[in-house]
């Protein structure tokens, strides 16, 4: 989570940077006021969400002003299905004042690796032991929207710094000690909507007898799974079902229908097969 706990300048910096390559300078930008951000309305899917100007300091051979696009950080995406704990001798009550609104950000910063300024804050009451909703304010350079969280009272401990993960821990679907790849996550990435002859000549069912091996379609699918630099496996005892993505809770639903592989054995692929593929 380094990106969301760089300072808020710094994550300004790059944010334009990576919306406008090479636009800024260091030399620059540490010569620059920097305005309010404006929400603009993004032209693509995931693109930049706000304007800012910068304009260069008089007396530092600076002059001007230019205004840049780049991406804020939405804390209702950061905080979606979690409600964050804040415990602190002094963040709740009236947060109307800098010691109090500082508790509150320096509080959620360490347990949440974020960056929120106090002046971000609006004036807003916390209730204790309750559920509270902070949004920040529209002039917050890194951030958008808001989160719900639990205000309890205690003391600040640097040992509950970095106390609550947002993301659960990552592990692999096979263990190491299997030696095996995953086909789930080598499949998982891959459209095979140019591939209809292979993709819709398979019956529910088994791979290795029946309809599905007398035809050729099991070997024809291995051959294509090669052809993508996807390993080969032995389809013994393998089960292929076709399935609508939205009845299958691991495929991706950017497609219409999965292919699943389940039931097989081999010495160097291991999990299910997902072969996604459109109508």
């Amino acid at each position: 989570m380094a990106i969301y706990s760089q300072s808020q300048r710094q994550y300004l910096y790059d944010a334009i940077n990576a919306e406008n390559p090479g636009a800024i300078t260091p030399a620059g930008f540490a010569n620059a006021l920097i305005g309010e951000p404006r929400a603009i309305t993004p032209t693509v899917n995931g693109g930049a969400n706000t304007e800012i100007t910068l304009r260069g300091r008089q007396g530092r051979g600076y002059v001007g002003g230019q205004t840049y696009r780049y991406t804020r950080l939405s804390l209702n995406d950061l905080f979606k299905n979690i409600v964050p704990q804040v415990t602190s001798p002094n963040a709740y009550g009236y947060l109307t004042t800098e010691a109090k609104k500082l508790a509150f950000v320096q509080n959620v910063n360490a347990r949440y690796g974020l960056n929120l300024e106090s002046g971000d804050i609006p004036d807003v009451y916390v209730y204790l032991n309750q559920k509270n909703t902070v949004n920040v304010l529209k002039t917050c350079v890194q951030y958008t929207g808001g989160f719900s969280f639990e205000s309890v009272r205690g003391k600040n401990s640097l040992e509950e710094a970095i106390l609550d993960d947002i993301l659960n821990e990552m592990n692999h679907p096979i263990p190491a000690k299997d030696g095996k790849l995953c086909a789930t996550l080598l499949s998982y990435g891959f459209d095979f909507t140019e591939e209809p002859q292979v993709m819709q000549a398979f019956v529910n069912g088994r791979m290795d007898i029946g309809a599905n091996f007398t035809s050729g379609a099991s070997d024809n699918l291995i051959t294509l799974l090669t052809s993508r630099g996807l390993p080969a496996f032995d389809y013994t005892k393998a089960t292929i079902t076709r399935l609508k993505t939205t009845a299958e809770s691991r495929a991706n639903t950017a497609f219409d229908n999965v292919l699943v592989i389940t039931g097989y054995t081999d010495g160097s692929v291991g999990g299910d097969w997902l072969l996604h593929y459109n109508n």
